[in-house]
């Protein structure tokens, strides 16, 4: 098999050598301009340890997989591993039986990654060819948002991968392949595979005979069936989940914010990931700048535009404005490309809408634009003025098309990010996570949720509550949480032993961890529980706060930091 490929790459070599010589330089240009900070990147994840602060959510579960005796009967990470899709759970269950978690997790992006590109060079060829595949590369790597939202190796590092595919398989009219791309996504990232799905749909029912791609010479029966078997396959794949997640009882809708404040605003989750949603041009305005953030040389040297971001954000929407606006122009002439683009357009814009009237049934709203937008706005931006152009004029259209390619990368190109999505650092530990590694693996860690974040993964020790796993999608979760919070605050303010006995009873606390600095100013969390705080803080003093008078008891301090062993009560 190999023989025949290699022949017929010697073959194209021989006939056309110097397109191949400028892929070649293309390729080098690209590793010389953002190789440097992408290496230091994957060396800040490999070497140095940092992860993103998710994954002390979604990577930890998969300790126990690591380690059979690690993390064993822990709420929080069962909890955590139901909601994962079925296709990312099965991958980590098997790649931690070779290697930590943590280190797959911090590698893994990169191979995403290279998938991701790729796919990303191969829709923009469909429009422009090879200058638009490196272009719309260029801006791949010049873009924080996609290697920020891939670090870590949590489920949304698929989402980019599956959007890219899709989005190659959609322009190139490989609607057998997109169908492909959905069910896969539907295994490793529904959000990202849900519009690709739908998106098939419209394609493959109601464009004409021309525009369908490889569905072409198809009738409406085959059409249906491969529409029906595609939604068929991707139930499948999501089934799973959605048995997992069954004990864990319904998940809470946005009318039921008002009895589960803390799935709503001022609640756990951040910025568009709860209700109230916000309107999809307020959403796209926000997401589309942040793809093309980049300052390039050009920008740099216009002193109207250097610093003023307001004005910044006004040239990044009016360019891919235009952007859009050519490829419109492109599918009013029957370009079959252009209009299946637009397709998909359509599809993300109803499909947000939808989606925040049926929440959380159809996945947040912001999911249909925070992973299809930034995989279109590089794919229009790189292909639609050169693609434009040599629909219009084809003398001199490679020459200006590529003009205005480099024109968008002074714009808005830089060198990439080292650091995007690696905030979090994992070693070396502190003093506290250093002692409560070497206690027993059976061990159940108390301490102030967000303080007790990076105990599970770093220390590989159980946590009775953190607060990045407090996530309230469901109502039974969301109770259970509520449970555990009072417990931990009842115990954490106590004037007297009592609380501190039912954390260990109760729930089999083994150790609190504390500070003693909370007495003067006391921490906050997040509603409904700042309340609490403040009732059970009301009164508190030093003469009465049973912790202090516990610390000559404490079987480890650091600083202000003290662990109680509750065993010895």
């Amino acid at each position: 098999m190999m023989r025949p490929m290699i022949a017929r790459a010697r073959n194209a070599l021989r006939r056309r050598p110097g397109r191949y010589a400028l892929y070649l330089v293309g390729l080098v240009l690209l590793a010389w301009t953002f190789g440097p900070n992408l290496w230091a990147h994957a060396r800040r994840a490999i070497v140095d340890g940092y992860v993103n602060d998710d994954s002390r959510v979604w990577i930890t579960p998969f300790l126990r997989n690591y380690d059979s005796t690690l993390l064993q009967n822990d709420a929080l990470q069962e909890y955590a591993a139901a909601c994962e899709a079925p296709g990312y759970r099965l991958l980590y269950m098997a790649l931690a039986q070779l290697a930590h978690p943590q280190l797959v997790s911090s590698i893994l992006p990169y191979a995403l990654y290279a998938i991701f590109l790729v796919a990303i060079g191969i829709a923009a060829a469909k429009f422009a060819r090879a200058p638009g595949a490196f272009a719309a590369v260029a801006l791949c790597l010049s873009s924080d948002v996609f290697i920020e939202r891939m670090a870590g190796g949590l489920p949304r590092a698929f989402a980019y991968p599956i959007a890219a595919c899709g989005m190659a398989a959609l322009v190139h009219g490989r609607l057998r392949a997109l169908s492909l791309v959905t069910v896969l996504g539907a295994l490793f990232y529904a959000a990202a595979a849900l519009p690709l799905g739908m998106t098939l749909a419209v394609v493959a029912l109601l464009f004409g005979r021309k525009h369908r791609g490889d569905l072409k010479g198809a009738g409406l029966p085959q059409r249906l069936a491969l529409v029906a078997g595609t939604a068929l396959a991707a139930g499948v794949m999501l089934a799973p989940t959605a048995i997992a997640m069954r004990p864990y009882g319904g998940y809470i809708r946005p009318s039921e914010i008002k009895n589960y404040p803390e799935a709503g605003p001022g609640g756990r989750f951040y910025g568009s990931d709860h209700p109230p949603f916000k309107s999809f041009l307020d959403e796209l305005s926000g997401e589309v700048p942040r793809v093309i953030r980049g300052s390039g040389p050009l920008v740099e040297s216009i002193q109207a535009l250097k610093g003023d971001q307001t004005r910044l954000t006004q040239l990044r929407l009016a360019v891919m404005s235009l952007a859009l606006l050519l490829v419109a122009v492109l599918a009013l002439r029957s370009h079959g490309a252009a209009r299946r683009v637009l397709a998909y357009v359509l599809v993300i814009v109803v499909g947000y809408h939808v989606a925040a009237v049926a929440a959380p049934w159809l996945y947040l709203p912001q999911r249909y634009i925070g992973f299809p937008v930034p995989v279109l706005t590089v794919v229009l931006l790189a292909a639609a003025p050169l693609a434009f152009l040599r629909l219009s004029s084809r003398r001199w259209a490679g020459l200006i098309g590529s003009a205005g390619l480099v024109l968008v990368l002074a714009l808005f190109g830089t060198r990439g990010s080292a650091k995007a999505g690696l905030n979090t650092p994992t070693r070396p530990m502190s003093p506290v996570q250093s002692y409560i590694a070497s206690l027993p693996r059976d061990v159940l860690i108390a301490g102030w949720p967000s303080s007790m974040d990076s105990v599970p993964l770093i220390t590989a020790r159980r946590a009775f509550l953190t607060q990045e796993d407090h996530m309230p999608f469901s109502k039974g979760f969301a109770e259970h949480m509520r449970l555990r919070v009072y417990a931990l605050f009842d115990a954490y303010f106590a004037k007297d032993d009592a609380p501190l006995k039912r954390l260990r009873d109760q729930f089999h606390v083994t150790h609190l961890v504390f500070d003693i600095n909370h007495l003067h100013t006391p921490p906050r969390y997040f509603k409904p529980f700042d309340r609490a705080i403040v009732q059970r803080t009301r009164g508190l003093s030093a003469a009465n706060y049973q912790l202090l008078r516990l610390v000559p008891q404490a079987s480890f301090r650091s600083g202000s930091t003290v662990v109680l062993d509750l065993t010895r009560l």
